[in-house]
């Protein structure tokens, strides 16, 4: 298992160093250099205070994802533990590295590791669904609804609909925990239907600061550009950068960031700088909590799974 893992945290780091470089081969290194050392410094302090705010409002849909299975922990237990996953990811691939890093903070306060996978799963797959719903309204925006149904109707969406559906059950049926049965049995209840709204809802705030950090920098450079031109643009690269296939993201979102600002008439050289900015201004707050994460004592939890 550790030389699979190996494997395929190699590849992704190959992927994102051959996107970086094609990236940069159609911006050229010294532009962007110089782009970056011309950025405002009030709009970097304002983008990471925002980067700052959406890993506090992350940590606390955690906390909340934990009340809702009955297991009482600490805020302090439920930051730590969300911020060690996201200082996990920064060199693991993103799913792996957000489970082991949380469940270095939670085996010590009584989470079982079924549960921080489950939860780790639930939250990945509400991101994928509201991101790429995101992204799929800014790419009608900015390519006409036409372009995008063209694109889709190409992908053979029903085949794809049937082996997923067939795939899901017999995966459900064959494969749920005792712990999973629980949750699928009970996830129509309307007060769990109430919880997973709550959720979503801290989900699409997280992903709408997100996209404003994005619109945030491009304004610094071009502040004559739409506002929903750039919030349509930022979706999509947000979501291109959310897909696991790249080390946080980075290659890919260079990449998305040249091809999509471009289309609003943004240099090459502007977008990287953009998108680099952004990059770094995600990963500074965390590293930033590490003496955090590492030097406070951890109480046990109280409870159980429940719903």
């Amino acid at each position: 298992m550790p030389k699979n893992l190996s494997l395929r945290q190699l590849t992704v780091l190959i992927i994102s160093v051959i996107l970086l470089a094609v990236a940069f081969h159609l911006s050229s290194v010294n532009h962007v250099a110089q782009k970056l050392t011309r950025f405002p410094t009030s709009t970097l302090l304002l983008i990471m205070g925002v980067m700052t705010a959406n890993l506090l409002l992350v940590s606390f849909r955690f906390w909340r994802q934990l009340a809702h299975l009955g297991i009482e922990v600490s805020w302090n237990i439920a930051l730590r533990a969300s911020l060690a996953g996201y200082a996990a990811s920064l060199v693991m691939i993103s799913l792996f590295g957000q489970v082991a890093g949380r469940q270095a903070i939670l085996q010590n306060a009584g989470v079982s590791p079924v549960v921080n996978a489950s939860l780790a799963g639930y939250e990945r797959a509400l991101l994928a669904i509201i991101s790429a719903s995101l992204a799929l309204c800014g790419g009608i925006y900015l390519f006409g609804e036409a372009v995008v149904v063209n694109f889709f109707g190409h992908m053979a969406l029903s085949e794809i609909a049937v082996v997923a559906a067939v795939g899901g059950v017999l995966s459900f049926w064959l494969g749920m925990s005792r712990f999973e049965k629980r949750i699928s049995n009970q996830i129509a209840s309307k007060k769990n239907l109430v919880r997973v709204l709550q959720i979503s809802g801290l989900t699409l705030t997280g992903q709408l600061m997100m996209l404003g950090c994005f619109v945030l920098g491009m304004l610094a450079i071009r502040p004559d550009l739409p506002l929903l031109s750039l919030l349509a643009a930022s979706a999509v690269i947000s979501f291109a950068a959310s897909l696991p296939i790249t080390v946080s993201g980075w290659g890919l979102r260079e990449l998305a960031a040249v091809f999509l600002f471009g289309k609003l008439g943004v240099s090459a050289p502007d977008a990287m700088a953009v998108s680099i900015t952004v990059g770094l201004c995600s990963i500074l707050p965390i590293i930033a909590t590490i003496p955090f994460i590492t030097k406070q004592p951890v109480e046990k939890s109280k409870g159980g799974p429940t719903l």
